[in-house]
């Protein structure tokens, strides 16, 4: 579950909930059949009552996970999540190898204090798994931070041969993000680090 409090909503401020809604039992480390989107609830009295949840996660991604959330000037709501594409291996918590193919980091955002979601938009659509997650309810979220009309996502990402911090930013609330991702760690790549 990720938590996020605007307090510039209402007098105690509004609490933002994420998470991962599975729509059956889960495996013993991965989840059931899809779908299990991620789900968003808020509450504007401490926690006491929570809204009716809203789906963030667009309904035909199927094997989504690790939804992160930041809330942004204006209200505006941004939630962060991996789309596994065709990796059932990692998301169902099956025996096999290393994804070898890509998964998506997919930015999901609303603009009415989490009312209703856009569709998400693809951050970036080239990440390498770095290994295999043995237990995908443990999976690390993307980082958000957001600083007046920016919008930053920095995650790990195996592209360069070994686990690397990636960033990639957005100059307006995450409708697009241009260029490449830039490599934070400064280590040699592919120096088995």
């Amino acid at each position: 579950v990720g938590m996020a409090i605007d307090r510039g909503i209402g007098a105690r401020g509004r609490l933002y909930l994420v998470w991962l809604h599975s729509s059956s039992p889960p495996t013993l480390g991965g989840f059931g059949p899809a779908p299990n989107p991620i789900m968003l609830a808020y509450s504007d009295d401490g926690g006491r009552t929570f809204s009716r949840p809203v789906q963030v996660s667009d309904p035909g991604r199927a094997l989504v996970v690790a939804p992160a959330l930041a809330i942004g000037p204006d209200h505006v709501v941004h939630v962060g999540y991996y789309d596994l594409g065709r990796d059932l291996v990692d998301y169902q918590g099956l025996a096999g190898p290393t994804w070898d193919q890509t998964w998506s980091i997919v930015m999901a955002t609303s603009l009415d204090g989490g009312e209703h979601f856009r569709p998400g938009v693809v951050v970036d659509s080239s990440v390498i798994p770095p290994g295999r997650v043995m237990l995908i309810f443990t999976m690390p979220p993307v980082s958000i931070a957001v600083d007046g009309g920016h919008t930053c996502v920095s995650w790990t990402d195996g592209r360069h041969g070994e686990p690397d911090v990636l960033l990639r930013c957005s100059s307006d609330k995450g409708a697009t993000w241009p260029g490449e991702p830039l490599r934070l760690n400064d280590d040699p790549v592919a120096d088995g680090r």
